[in-house]
């Protein structure tokens, strides 16, 4: 076997040359040169001399979310892609998360300061190179497929999670300082743009019931009657529900567990029933089942009641999913929130109504919706003072009159 040496990126008239010599009798070829820039300039010039050259398979590892995620690195990647799909060769493109060894290197700069920042949101699935790379010799042998299904580790892991398991590896004590990612990109990364998302579903129980109703309904649950009581039931049991929930929604129903410990200072009892992807946790309040109020609480210190019942939660996030740029609850800075989320998830509206039919539920206006947050918030609010437990500090309200 002979091997040539040259690089993508250089000469531009030596670096052809090299790939000619290079590719002269080639068939089939792996494109695994990459770095934290310029690959898609590299690709570029590796798909047209694979073109002046006959290959045959030009098959390409691209990174998860490299269509979704709206940085640099992914968006060169991406361009990657389109290079090879428009190459003229057969081709075959794998999506891979990121390598263990890459999480390992993150989180060890991350752990070098006294506070170690764990980025809300930001979850990874890291896979093992090996199966990556066995996956692309099987895709090298085989026909060429185009786009094939992701590949990512067997677990996901938030940015705390890492940070934490780094730690104790290495015997060592960092205080984790949650943040939230900002902008355009933490909404790729709560939405969970970097990992493989389960295909969106559609069906559900029929039923429905009003924005504000005085008596709680029954609802329809796969042809046998439940109580209002059953409403998380009925959610878990709808997967077009759950996918929205998940992301626009930021309302994971899969994971638990505060920053740190709360409680009320009324003394009444705490429920964690959701997280969002930056680290807040949603409580039910109080005695009873799905009909209590649900409490909001941050990673840095800020709460809210924001609904009487998981069905008004619901209800809520279907018709305002983007509620955390709306601090002064008001439709001007809605409309401007909606309008950059819809920029990143243009169907938003159609999961939205799918999500809603589903369940049975109407989905109220923008103002309907402000409206009654406004005034659980300020309303009941005050009865529901969250504290932290060991120093026994409130929480400030997320929102202002």
């Amino acid at each position: 076997m002979a091997h040539v040496r040259g690089d993508l990126r250089g000469d531009p008239a030596e670096a052809d040359a090299r790939l000619d010599e290079a590719l002269a009798g080639v068939d089939t070829v792996l494109h695994l040169a990459g770095g934290p820039k310029g690959d898609d300039e590299a690709t570029r010039r590796l798909v047209a001399a694979a073109r002046r050259a006959g290959v045959r398979h030009l098959v390409y590892v691209a990174v998860i979310g490299a269509d979704k995620v709206p940085l640099g690195y992914f968006r060169a990647k991406h361009a990657a892609e389109e290079a090879v799909a428009g190459s003229g060769p057969p081709y075959t493109i794998l999506r891979a998360a990121q390598f263990h060894d890459l999480a390992f290197a993150v989180v060890e700069k991350m752990a070098k300061p006294p506070l170690l920042p764990a980025p809300g949101g930001v979850r990874w699935q890291p896979v093992d190179v090996r199966e990556v790379a066995g996956r692309l010799v099987e895709l090298a042998f085989d026909e060429p497929a185009g786009l094939v299904p992701d590949l990512a580790g067997p677990t996901v892991y938030g940015m705390d999670e890492l940070a934490r398991a780094y730690l104790t590896a290495r015997g060592r004590s960092r205080k984790l300082l949650p943040v939230r990612e900002p902008g355009r990109v933490g909404r790729a990364y709560r939405a969970g743009r970097t990992s493989p998302r389960p295909a969106p579903s559609t069906g559900g129980a029929p039923g429905r019931s009003s924005w504000r109703s005085g008596r709680r309904p029954e609802l329809s649950l796969r042809g046998r009657r439940v109580s209002a009581m059953s409403f998380l039931d009925l959610v878990r049991a709808t997967p077009v529900a759950v996918d929205y929930l998940l992301w626009p929604g930021d309302f994971n129903l899969d994971a638990y567990s505060h920053v740190e410990e709360v409680v009320l200072a009324s003394g009444e009892g705490l429920e964690e029933v959701a997280k969002c992807g930056a680290g807040g946790t949603f409580f039910l309040c109080g005695e009873g089942g799905d009909e209590r109020p649900v409490l909001y609480a941050d990673s840095e210190g800020g709460a809210a009641v924001m609904a009487v019942g998981l069905e008004e939660m619901v209800r809520l996030l279907l018709a305002v999913p983007w509620w955390r740029d709306c601090v002064r609850l008001t439709e001007e800075e809605s409309a401007e929130a909606a309008e950059q989320y819809l920029e990143d998830e243009p169907d938003l509206f159609a999961d939205r109504d799918a999500a809603a039919a589903a369940l049975g539920l109407e989905v109220p206006t923008v103002a309907e919706a402000l409206a009654r947050l406004r005034e659980v918030a300020f309303g009941l609010g005050p009865s529901y003072v969250l504290l932290n437990a060991e120093e026994g500090n409130p929480y400030e309200p997320l929102f202002r009159p």
